[in-house]
């Protein structure tokens, strides 16, 4: 998905295992999209964090618009 690579691939990698080229230079590794932990939780909740930041994540909102943030939501439920 485009939206993805170009918003969260760099610290979440390719296939969401928080791999990415820049997660590594961050004290607390970027979150593994794949996790039980994550996948458990709420659409809404996911959707929170991306569009609002949460600890080192930047809020996404200036670069997604709510449908854009909700298709990188649907995006990171195939990635399990």
């Amino acid at each position: 998905m485009i939206l993805y690579s170009m918003n969260c691939q760099l610290c979440h990698g390719p296939k969401g295992k928080g791999d990415g080229q820049i997660g590594a230079y961050f004290d607390r590794k970027p979150a593994d999209l794949t996790s039980d932990t994550v996948q458990s939780l709420k659409d809404q909740d996911i959707y929170m964090v991306t569009m609002q930041g949460f600890g080192t994540m930047p809020p996404l909102a200036e670069n997604l618009d709510r449908q854009d943030g909700w298709d990188v939501i649907n995006y990171i439920r195939t990635l399990k």
